[in-house]
């Protein structure tokens, strides 16, 4: 990941050449080697492998939340996004004399 250079457990990702693109790259290996999914900020706290594996085995703990349970047994519903209404115009807005110009309505008023 590093260009082959080996590192112990307690060296510093970053120090040794490590940036954002290989620390994504580092979390897509960690999911596909161990079926767990970290965050970016989980290796810029951790940036060693010792205080990453940590991290990966606190993780590993951490129970999933539930979502709660509804006593009818249906999934909850998800909010009902807002409602935006655009005010119609009092009277229809004439064109633009511009407009006019580069539209058949100009050209019907003899232009």
């Amino acid at each position: 990941m590093l260009g082959g250079r080996s590192l112990g457990s307690h060296d510093n990702f970053f120090k040794n050449g490590g940036h954002s693109l290989l620390a994504v790259r580092l979390l897509n290996r960690i999911r596909r080697e161990f079926g767990q999914d970290l965050t970016l900020r989980d290796v810029f706290r951790n940036p060693t492998a010792a205080s990453l594996a940590r991290r990966l085995a606190a993780t590993a703990a951490e129970p999933a939340d539930p979502a709660p349970a509804d006593p009818t047994g249906r999934a909850p519903k998800a909010p009902e996004p807002p409602r935006i209404t655009v005010p119609a115009p009092s009277r229809p807005v004439p064109p633009t004399p511009a407009l006019k110009r580069r539209t058949r309505a100009g050209s019907r008023q003899g232009r």
